[in-house]
């Protein structure tokens, strides 16, 4: 849940007076167990281990409902705004959900919102969900209070053991969306197109897929730049050289040297295509932390 209006120093209530001891207790024992509960999900949704959820839900007392399948959403705020009131916006976000009556779970991170969002219907898109329109007005609304650009990816429903799968998709939607330059926006990881199917795969054949085709470039970041650059330009040679301010011989000689690296001919379609794949795939696992 999001932080706590009231303070967290005292047994303060809405109506500014202070609550007997023996409510403060309840209180603490039930914020200390939400706290708990919240940082075992949060464990778990970043561990790349597979342990077992069942007993964070049991945490959670009646908080989940095991009947119906749940998505995760990431909604990460513009980083080039430092004036943002974190507490402010964690007590607006946690009132707004309150008023909307909203059933969801909301996960405070450092400059994110992680929400776990009931899917009321399910079907090959999320857009006519009830729940998927109150969450894209969510984000709205937090954009139109705070004055600032929110971006959020969002993962396709499962039953809830296997929320961390609709949680990794929702970090690929939104790193995969960023690498690409585009802001403030909303992206559901079935609109992916191809790239939809792609990072279904596992991350360990992804990886290998990755390494298999870049090989040791991947360790040169001046020769990594290049490629990605000579890959997002069509591999045309002048319009890389400009934009990279070098001269055109001198990206000769780099793709000469990156030809040998990789062990393949950047002339070959083929290879062309598999270049731009994997260098999108390894960059959106960088950026997803993943």
């Amino acid at each position: 849940m999001l932080v706590e209006s009231r303070s967290l120093l005292g047994a303060e209530i809405d109506n500014g007076e202070y609550a007997a001891p023996s409510y403060y207790g309840k209180w603490m024992k039930v914020n200390n167990h939400r706290e708990e509960f919240e940082m075992e999900l949060m464990r778990y949704l970043f561990s790349k281990s597979n342990a077992c959820i069942s007993e964070i839900i049991g945490l959670s007392k009646d908080e989940i409902d095991l009947t119906i399948p749940y998505y995760a959403a990431i909604i990460e705020i513009d980083l080039t705004n430092d004036k943002i009131d974190w507490y402010q916006l964690r007590t607006f976000s946690k009132n707004y959900i309150l008023k909307m009556r909203f059933n969801i779970i909301s996960i405070a991170g450092q400059n994110y919102l992680i929400v776990i969002v009931p899917a009321r219907f399910i079907t090959t898109t999320l857009k006519e969900d009830p729940y998927y329109l109150k969450l894209i007005k969510y984000k709205e609304a937090i954009e139109e209070r705070f004055n600032i650009g929110v971006s959020q990816g969002i993962g396709q429903p499962y039953p809830i053991l296997k929320l961390k799968k609709s949680f990794n998709q929702a970090r690929i939607a939104l790193s995969l969306s960023k690498i690409k330059g585009k802001k403030s926006f909303t992206q559901q990881f079935s609109d992916l197109g191809l790239f939809s199917w792609i990072f279904s795969q596992d991350i360990e054949i992804l990886q290998s897929f990755c390494h298999k085709t870049l090989g040791k470039l991947i360790d040169n970041d001046y020769l990594m730049d290049t490629l990605r650059k000579l890959s997002n330009n069509g591999f045309a040679l002048k319009i890389t050289a400009d934009s990279l301010f070098i001269h055109v011989n001198t990206l000769y000689y780099r793709v000469a040297r990156i030809e040998e690296l990789i062990g393949a001919d950047l002339s070959n379609i083929a290879t062309r295509m598999n270049i731009y794949t994997a260098i999108i795939i390894w960059d959106t696992l960088k950026e997803a932390e993943l």
